[in-house]
């Protein structure tokens, strides 16, 4: 199997034929030999890895069947090194039908080398590739090579297998070998994500582990983490991984760390899979969201605590104040005698 660029080329050892066939000192120059993934033009050999047809003839073809639709990208025909006038003035069609080749996208060639002639497509879909040259007595085609991508939501050697549960849909699958390429949805797993979460994971890719739930992780939901049956004593929240007593420490809860741990360390917003990629963790991501908003509604509370204290304090201190110099001015008036 050749690959360019990430693309494969679908027509290595398909099913070809031609027009006719050239028979050259006992030698027959068959079709498969187009698609038999050796390009090599040059003699000897290209008697064993070349095409031809029967030079008695005019107008000749040269037919390749995917067998299926792909999305075809290049396609490249290679020619004799030493006889190019074999291939010279050709045309090349794809399309779904065999029938009739003039109903077929013609395309134009954008890249010629010694021996090798290049044809981009703009992800036509088609099943047939056609090579046709009319009014020459032959054709002769060393290797045909079809690159191209199965349609999106499909892969596999043959595009029949289906795309899994990808995070952002099939369209990020790789139309390969099927690898997610963005990673997998809530309750998925493994490359392809077509794997279930196992008991006590659950989130994107499988990346989290399950809380304190009641009659224990297996009742934790594979997509969300949420504890079906509630939580086990001394948890709380959707999940079961709060300490039921953390708001009735508003104070400690505003001012200590992550239970001694530094952000970075408890930072899960991305983990690496098994490729050596990083990804987003959006569980994570949302689990710390929870706690910053906790932390800050905490933080309130207690700066709302500490300015209401301040503000009883200040008040009391006015009146205290405010007493003292009533009698100190008592203290400094003159003293009268009742009889004046």
């Amino acid at each position: 199997m050749l690959f360019v660029l990430g693309l494969k080329n679908f027509a290595v050892n398909k099913l070809a034929n031609q027009s006719s066939t050239l028979n050259y000192s006992s030698f027959l120059w068959t079709a498969d030999k187009a698609v038999d993934g050796n390009i090599t033009g040059e003699r000897p050999e290209v008697s064993k890895t070349c095409s031809a047809t029967n030079h008695l003839l005019d107008n000749h073809t040269w037919e390749v069947d995917i067998g299926f639709l792909i999305v075809v990208k290049t396609i490249i025909v290679h020619e004799r090194s030493d006889k190019q006038d074999q291939l010279s003035g050709f045309k090349v069609f794809i399309g779904n039908t065999t029938k009739s080749w003039t109903m077929n996208q013609h395309l134009v060639k954008v890249q010629q080398t010694n021996a090798s002639h290049t044809f981009r497509v703009n992800g036509s879909l088609a099943r047939f590739v056609s090579v046709i040259r009319q009014n020459s007595n032959i054709l002769t085609i060393c290797e045909v090579i079809v690159d191209g991508e199965c349609q999106k939501g499909t892969f596999g050697d043959v595009c029949n297998e289906t795309c899994g549960n990808c995070l952002n849909g099939s369209l990020s699958c790789n139309s390969i070998t099927g690898q997610c390429i963005d990673g997998c949805e809530r309750g998925w797993s493994g490359i392809t994500c077509k794997e279930g979460c196992k008991i006590g994971a659950y989130g994107y890719g499988c990346n989290e582990t399950c809380g304190l739930c009641f009659s224990g992780n297996n009742s934790c939901s594979a997509i969300d983490g949420q504890c079906k049956l509630g939580c086990e004593a001394g948890w709380k929240g959707r999940t079961c991984k709060l300490d039921s007593t953390t708001f009735n420490k508003p104070f400690s809860m505003c001012c200590s760390g992550n239970n001694g741990s530094t952000i970075e360390e408890n930072d899960r917003s991305v983990v690496k899979v098994d490729d050596g990629t990083e990804h987003v963790n959006r569980n994570a991501i949302e689990e710390h969201t929870v706690t910053i908003v906790m932390k800050l509604v905490a933080c309130v509370l207690v700066a709302t605590v500490t300015v209401q204290r301040l503000m009883d304090t200040a008040t009391l201190v006015a009146k205290l104040g405010g007493g003292e110099q009533r009698a100190n001015k008592c203290k400094a008036m003159p003293t009268r005698s009742m009889y004046g």
